[in-house]
């Protein structure tokens, strides 16, 4: 009766197993049903985006925005990564295994090779123009005060002798 019962308990573990990957499968499967999704994490191959930034690349809302990135991250599709104040999306650092690993890793590259829309890649390039100018203005405001906290570190001469 021992083993019968292990047989069973095998046999619903295996069971479970496989219904827990056919529903990972369909959840990623189901998030890349919508065109505006598989176009964001087209622009998230090679960037990270922010919700604000997403929404002038793609000229919508921030709440229909942020609700895409639910379902993409509820997938396993993107990441948040906070940086400061600011939480930006990518795609994750491959941390998956198996076939979750899998359905990405083939879901990405099938994404790659699609084009995206001229206006998306321009609109692109304007964000990563906007972040050049402002991380410029940035450092242009703080030179001087690099500088001054440079100088209390330890001056040059103290670290720049090599015996």
């Amino acid at each position: 009766m021992n083993q019968i019962a292990s047989k069973i308990e095998s046999l619903v573990s295996a069971q479970e197993l496989a219904s827990t990957q056919v529903d990972l499968v369909a959840q990623k499967l189901k998030a890349c049903g919508d065109e505006l999704r598989i176009q964001v994490l087209q622009c998230l191959r090679a960037d990270a985006f922010g919700v604000l930034e997403l929404t002038q690349i793609f000229d919508t809302k921030q709440s229909g925005m942020s609700h895409h990135l639910k379902v993409l991250s509820k997938a396993g599709l993107v990441e948040a990564q906070r940086e400061g104040n600011s939480i930006f999306y990518r795609r994750p650092i491959q941390k998956q295994r198996g076939i979750e690993f899998l359905v990405a890793s083939q879901l990405f590259g099938i994404l790659d090779l699609l084009p995206l829309h001229p206006d998306i890649e321009r609109r692109m390039q304007e964000i990563r123009d906007q972040r050049a100018v402002q991380s410029q203005a940035f450092f242009n405001r703080n030179t001087d005060r690099f500088a001054e906290q440079k100088e209390l570190i330890c001056d040059h001469e103290q670290y720049a002798q090599t015996s």
